[in-house]
């Protein structure tokens, strides 16, 4: 299924085009993870030097508020968020306030899904370098 909605309501679903994911990441300024990324290409938009956190939720009230702070602190976010009780306008207000956007993934995933989970945290693990 492909979905993508223009203007201030835009939503980016994971089926979408890669032609259409690529507007979608232009529209959002963050990167939104689709399921026909390859784990090579998603570990390559992560920066090895910043602390990687995951924050479930993260597209609500509390999760966006949570991102921003993160984000303004120096770190690197993955936002997983099934989008039930909350939309994308969030995170792309965060990307705009902070201008960190390139640090800021979003990740459609219902975190009650054990096995969609664990196998997205494979792919955004990676081994952390300590100085």
């Amino acid at each position: 299924m492909s979905t993508r909605m223009g203007g201030a309501g835009s939503t980016c679903i994971d089926e979408v085009a890669q032609s259409e994911q690529a507007a979608c990441h232009a529209e959002t300024h963050f990167h939104v993870i689709s399921n026909s990324d390859s784990a090579r290409n998603v570990a390559l938009r992560y920066d090895a030097s910043k602390v990687h956190v995951l924050v479930t939720g993260g597209a609500g009230y509390l999760g966006t508020h949570t991102s921003l702070v993160l984000l303004e602190k120096g770190h690197e976010v993955t936002v997983i968020d099934n989008l039930a009780n909350s939309k994308l306008e969030g995170l792309r207000r965060v990307a705009k306030i902070t201008g960190m956007g390139r640090y800021l993934h979003f990740k459609r995933l219902n975190v009650s899904d054990v096995v969609s989970l664990s196998q997205f945290l494979k792919v955004v693990r990676r081994p952390t370098h300590h100085p």
